[in-house]
């Protein structure tokens, strides 16, 4: 298994974590991308924007079944289980304390919305599945507070599968690393105003108070749809065009530690600080034996 590379942790946030960000440049994300190409070629699971020949620079383009990919083979490919999508939460985090994250692009920080319905329209088979295996003995346990009744939001990661019999041509499929929660906010279709303060962004990526502020929710009412913010900073959990993907889009994972606590970031830190000792440790003792030789000719 391969070490997470050093050069892919921009930010350092005792509340967030070690952010990642996928480049054509860094030799463990070109792995994971090869994988994933390799994987789902000819399919639409990975953006038109996505091309291997890339020597440098970000990876323009982003959709659910994209960004699962990509989580799924970098921890194939590490080992490592804690890095993972940015959540909404997370992605609400960022923009708090950097206004400028992301703002010229738009991020899937979550993955699906799923809005209950007798009769759904938008991706129907797609939404089936999903409520038939968060039903079943399998993963109910696991999704034990989820009201299945109500309107819910999944992120993290889920598996994906060819299978031509779902839309799109690719199934998703609920994994450990999926999670989900319940929003009284997308009980209602429509466009509803909100602010850029409001308390519930921080803490579930979707705002508490709706009707006056200056950014937008866009809300669906039946099937399943995304869940990402546009370069505007609106949100809109309503598309159902899950394998839509263009230049602006952003792929952000996380490296997760404990909250409260500098957890993975101080291992990190010790690592490197080791390293360093023992690199300088060896150059002293290279330089004493070079000095002893010159004394003693």
């Amino acid at each position: 298994m391969k070490q997470v590379l050093i050069e892919n942790l921009i930010e350092k946030q005792d509340n967030i974590g070690l952010v990642h960000i996928p480049r054509y440049e860094n030799k463990l994300w070109k792995e994971v991308l090869k994988k994933s190409v390799k994987e789902f070629k000819d399919t639409k699971a990975i953006p038109h924007t996505i091309d291997l020949e890339y020597k440098e620079g970000e990876y323009k383009g982003s959709h659910p079944y994209f960004v699962c990919i990509l989580g799924n083979n970098l921890i194939a490919e590490t080992g490592k289980n804690y890095i993972l999508p940015m959540t909404p939460s997370q992605s609400e985090q960022m923009l708090k304390q950097n206004p400028d994250f992301l703002k010229d692009f738009y991020i899937d920080s979550g993955l699906l919305t799923i809005y209950p319905s007798n009769e759904v329209k938008t991706n129907p088979v797609t939404y089936d599945s999903i409520l038939s295996q968060l039903k079943s003995d399998d993963w109910k346990h696991q999704f034990s507070d989820l009201d299945l009744s109500k309107p819910f939001v999944i992120f993290g990661l889920m598996n994906i599968k060819k299978d031509s019999s779902y839309e799109n041509g690719l199934k998703f499929e609920v994994s450990e690393y999926t999670k989900a929660f319940n929003h009284n906010v997308l009980l209602k279709q429509g466009v509803f105003a909100f602010d850029s303060n409001d308390p519930g962004l921080e803490e579930k990526g979707l705002p508490l108070n709706l009707g006056k502020g200056n950014r937008n929710l866009y809300v669906g009412d039946e099937g399943v749809r995304g869940f990402f913010r546009v370069r505007g900073l609106n949100l809109y959990a309503w598309l159902g065009y899950l394998a839509v993907s263009g230049g602006a889009g952003r792929v952000r994972f996380v490296e997760n530690f404990p909250k409260g606590s500098s957890g993975l970031v101080n291992k990190l830190e010790k690592q490197i600080l080791l390293e360093l000792n023992k690199k300088t440790k060896a150059l002293q003792e290279i330089a004493e034996e070079a000095i002893t030789k010159i004394r003693n000719r």
